[in-house]
Formats: C-alpha cells, sequence, structure tokens
C-alpha cells in the first residue's frame, strides 16, 4: 500500500483552506461600502443612481449562477425593496467592462456581464415579478486591470427597453442620502412627537403640513 508522502499532505492542506475561501468570496452579510437604501415600488424619482467604484481583488465565487469578475467581499449597495406592480431593474454604467452580481431575498444569485437592454459592455438585471426583501448588490469588473474605476449604479423600475435612453449624467442628483446619514430633526417646537412627521423630505400618510 502506499502511503502519502509529507509534500501530499501539504498539498492537501492548502486545497482545505483555498477551498472554503472561494466559498465565502462575497460576504453577503458585510456591511455595504456604499450604503442601504429602502424603497417601495412606484418611489420616486427613478431611475435612483448611486456612483461607486466598481471592481475589487477578488475573484467572484464561480459556483454562484455562473457569475463572473472581481469584486470586493463586502457588497457595494443594499436594497430593500417592497414589492408593488412593476419590475424591478437593476443595472450598471460605466467606461470599462462590467459585472454585476446580485442576492435576492430568495438567497438565489442573479448575474450578468453584458445586457441586450444597454449599450456597450454594461450589464443588467431585470425582475418582471420582484419579491420583497434585500438586494445585496455588487459592481465587478471582468478584467482585475479595470479594478478601481468609476461606475454609476442604477435601480429603475422603467421599462428594460428605455434602458439605454436614460441620461444618467442628468439624473445622477436624485441619488439618495443612505439612510443612516439622513438627518431626521429633533422634538423642539411647538408641535412635538404629535404623531406626524414633520420633516419636508418625506410626504404622504401621516406627513405634517
Amino acid at each position: 500500500m502506499k502511503l502519502f508522502s509529507t509534500d501530499h499532505f501539504h498539498a492537501l492542506a492548502v486545497l482545505a483552506l483555498l477551498f472554503p475561501m472561494a466559498l465565502n468570496a462575497q460576504d453577503f452579510n458585510a456591511e455595504p461600502y456604499y450604503g442601504e437604501l429602502n424603497l417601495s415600488a412606484g418611489f420616486q424619482p427613478d431611475p435612483l443612481i448611486r456612483s461607486l467604484i466598481a471592481g475589487g481583488t477578488t475573484a467572484v465565487n464561480s459556483q454562484n449562477a455562473g457569475c463572473s469578475g472581481f469584486i470586493t467581499g463586502a457588497p457595494d449597495f443594499r436594497l430593500n425593496y417592497t414589492r408593488g406592480d412593476y419590475g424591478l431593474g437593476i443595472f450598471a454604467a460605466s467606461d470599462i467592462d462590467t459585472t454585476l452580481i446580485v442576492r435576492a431575498p430568495d438567497g438565489q444569485w442573479h448575474c450578468n456581464d453584458d445586457s441586450e437592454h444597454l449599450s456597450g459592455l454594461n450589464p443588467g438585471l431585470s425582475f418582471s415579478s420582484p419579491a420583497s426583501g434585500r438586494y445585496d448588490i455588487w459592481v465587478g469588473v471582468y478584467s482585475s486591470e479595470n479594478s478601481l474605476k468609476d461606475a454609476r449604479l442604477v435601480i429603475t423600475e422603467l421599462a428594460t427597453s428605455s434602458w439605454s435612453t436614460l441620461d444618467l449624467d442628468t439624473e445622477q442628483q436624485a441619488s439618495p442620502t443612505p439612510p443612516a446619514a439622513r438627518w431626521f430633526g429633533d422634538d423642539s417646537g411647538i408641535w412635538p412627537e404629535d404623531g406626524v412627521c414633520d420633516d419636508a423630505y418625506y410626504s404622504g400618510s401621516g406627513a405634517g403640513s
């Protein structure tokens, strides 16, 4: 019977260390680099746009729905979405070849490299019947040499047929502040704690005049 040599054991030990790392290339529970946002169907303005730096040094876990590219370990952005009567679109726009990786609320991974609905090498994903819940989003790069380049993440309920015609530079000002960074005022004034929201940022049911 042939015994394993010391070199064999060293090789097996290295593989044992590398394999778990590959399985955990994306940590969807990590704090997203570019914030978190709560949106409900019918949100305005649409599209919502977030500027970010695409890619990283971590190869995407290839076991996740055939995803490709290089990303950061933590998500770039997290969307908490409440569904309605619209589809949900998530895509990236950049001058470089980007990829898109999304973990949907049901735990399934969705990926795209070059979308048929966009020009150039921009990726996009369309959810015709989106689930309510958390979407963890990465904007990667196809080639690691393009990491750390400018890109825009776009979230929209508009039809895919309009994606390529959107003026993303004009709409960039619509990018919202992450919830944690908003100032919600205080309880000073003549109507403190009266059960309505007096912050002018908000409108609709429960908002003060």
